[in-house]
């Protein structure tokens, strides 16, 4: 059964590689056992229903603004995952629809161009339905578990620690204690397998939830990588950084 991965993705300055980071997904992309498809699930693509992508041929979504311009001249030219599409929506039936309205935005791109850099392994994406609490995302994930199990690798992409407004753009600005304080907090629960601390929050600080998850839709996709891991699988964090102050890098692996 293949892991199931959370990937912090961070700045899409993180894309263009030569780092610490695009080097530890170049070796867990040589490590894994291929797959025979990938579902991403990215906090860019938030909708008003749960959807997942189905088009022919999907475009690479350069969807951030003032960045350098190599940045822009990026593409992942994967095919569609149409084995996946298809699993996913017998899995979730009338809660999912397929769409044709979106592509692979930089929370899918940006990781996959170091985990895959040949882009030859067939993707989809799943939206982040803006209608649904944490717990019911993890509902919804648990029932996409079969999933793994037939060989088709599940990634979340998006950051335990969110807060732009706090962002520094200084590199060498060193992580704040309060996104430290939640960074830990989130691994400990998971190492626990703590689900009311994940879902809800439970016992923790309520100002140190809100400073760190402003919005939930960075966060959401830890959820359904929890939710598709087996209650019995070691939990391990292959890579533990904080950038920029305010933005928490680290990455989940269950499996």
């Amino acid at each position: 059964m293949l892991p199931a991965l959370f990937i912090g993705h961070g700045s899409p300055m993180n894309a263009l590689g030569e780092s610490a980071y695009a080097e530890y997904l170049g070796r867990l992309g040589r490590d894994l056992p291929r797959p025979r498809g990938i579902l991403m699930v990215s906090a860019h693509w938030e909708t008003l229903n749960s959807e997942v992508l189905d088009v022919v041929a999907p475009a690479t979504i350069h969807d951030f603004f003032g960045f350098p311009s190599e940045l822009y001249q990026i593409q992942y030219p994967a095919p569609i995952a149409s084995q996946v599409v298809s699993r996913v929506t017998e899995l979730l039936g009338n809660s999912v629809t397929r769409s044709q309205s979106w592509g692979f935005d930089h929370g899918a791109w940006a990781v996959l161009r170091f985990l895959y850099p040949d882009a030859d392994i067939p993707v989809t994406q799943l939206s982040l339905n803006k209608g649904l609490t944490l717990r019911e995302h993890y509902n919804l994930a648990v029932r996409l578990r079969p999933l793994r199990q037939e060989g088709f690798l599940v990634v979340g992409s998006g950051n335990i620690v969110h807060n732009l407004r706090d962002f520094s753009w200084s590199s060498e600005t060193l992580p704040f204690p309060w996104a430290v304080k939640f960074d830990r907090a989130i691994a400990q629960a998971l190492e626990q397998r703590d689900l009311d601390t994940l879902v809800d929050f439970k016992g923790l600080d309520v100002e140190l939830v809100k400073r760190a998850v402003p919005s939930s839709e960075h966060f959401v996709p830890l959820v359904y990588v929890l939710g598709v891991s087996e209650i019995q699988e070691q939990v391990t964090f292959p890579f533990t950084a904080i950038q920029n102050g305010s933005v928490a890098m680290r990455s989940v692996r269950f499996g």
